[in-house]
């Protein structure tokens, strides 16, 4: 046994890494956190849902559209601005810094919400990567810690947005440069994760800051920001920070931008077995360099401080470090692109 290895194991078996149980009780016995997750529609499996199906490593698998993703991203998104603009028009009056944060929390909540619900439907119908094996769930112990990282991942990235870039007297407002900000805010982004990322996992003193967060092997959406406090706080701050002084948006090519990427960082962790490609990267396939969804699913499996493929926008990075990986059950020959996967079947 390697010591990494030995290091997994021992880790495991603290209360951190323990298996989750909870959902399989009786509903009486779990705490305010787990009857709010179960409340809120997101748990990815209960004990009512059956057990998805389980497949071969080659059996083809199905592709999920990029267009069909930005259908169902961009309605989501681009109402709240909607919404805004005809409110300073109608009214004559700006929006309060503080209803602002409550509004675009609000928001974005509701539109990840129903994005979850999309990806447990999905995982129910076509099955997991690496199917085997069981997804993680949220342990029993760290219900409120599993709440409270995700509440605080998307409700401090937009009150530091109003702190930083927003202006009440400006009118929401898009143009044809958006999404050319919005990629190369992706991809500087997506840079410093994988500089910080990737030390996480080679540097031995930065490690146990990130090791809580490889204590599955098969993380479901839920477990997306389920860390450390000091890796909390990168992800959550320091990241976007360095990404935006690099490129610098306006608040409401910020609000695109970070749905995007929550969307994705979200769906990066629910393992299903489709091919979804990350929507604003997608384009990198051209240049072998493209991430989808078993990219980041192979990271967990493959390793607990060696590993690969650290990328979580896309593997650009990964390819000019030397650390991108092949993929196993979605490789080109093995997708399915007749029986495409639909947002709502």
């Amino acid at each position: 046994m390697t010591a990494e290895t030995a290091d997994f194991k021992a880790f495991q078996t603290a209360p951190a890494g323990k298996k989750a149980t909870w959902h399989h009780k009786d509903p009486k016995e779990w705490d305010g956190a787990q009857k709010m997750i179960v409340g809120l529609g997101v748990l990815q499996q209960d004990k009512n849902t059956a057990k998805p199906p389980v497949h071969p490593k080659t059996d083809p698998v199905p592709v999920y559209s990029v267009w069909r993703q930005h259908a169902f991203i961009l309605p989501r998104i681009l109402a709240p601005l909607i919404v805004h603009r005809l409110y300073m028009e109608l009214t004559g009056w700006t929006l309060h810094p503080v209803v602002a944060f409550i509004f675009y929390f609000a928001c974005i909540i509701q539109f990840l919400r129903r994005h979850v619900q999309v990806i447990k439907r999905m995982g129910n119908k076509y099955g997991f990567y690496d199917g085997a094996h069981e997804r993680d769930g949220v342990p029993d112990v760290h219900g409120w810690k599993v709440l409270n990282s995700l509440v605080m991942t998307l409700g401090l990235r937009p009150l530091l947005a109003i702190f930083w870039v927003y202006d009440r007297n400006v009118k929401p407002n898009l143009s044809w440069q958006t999404p050319f900000d919005v990629i190369a805010y992706t991809l500087a982004l997506d840079f410093f994760f994988y500089v910080y990322h990737r030390s996480f996992h080679e540097v031995s003193f930065l490690w146990k800051y990130h090791r809580t967060h490889h204590t599955t092997k098969h993380p479901n959406v839920l477990l997306s920001a389920y860390a450390d406090e000091v890796q909390e706080t990168f992800d959550m701050v320091g990241i976007p920070l360095f990404a935006y002084l690099v490129v610098p948006l306006d608040f409401y090519t910020w609000w695109v931008a970070t749905c995007y990427l929550l969307y994705t960082e979200s769906a990066g962790h629910a393992g299903v077995r489709v091919f979804w490609q990350v929507p604003t990267t997608f384009w990198l396939r051209y240049f072998g360099c493209d991430l989808a969804i078993e990219d980041h699913d192979r990271h967990h499996q493959q390793g607990y401080r060696s590993s690969g493929d650290y990328g979580k926008q896309s593997r650009l990075w990964d390819a000019l470090g030397g650390t991108m990986r092949n993929r196993v059950e979605s490789v080109a020959s093995n997708l399915d692109h007749v029986n495409q996967v639909k947002t709502w079947n």
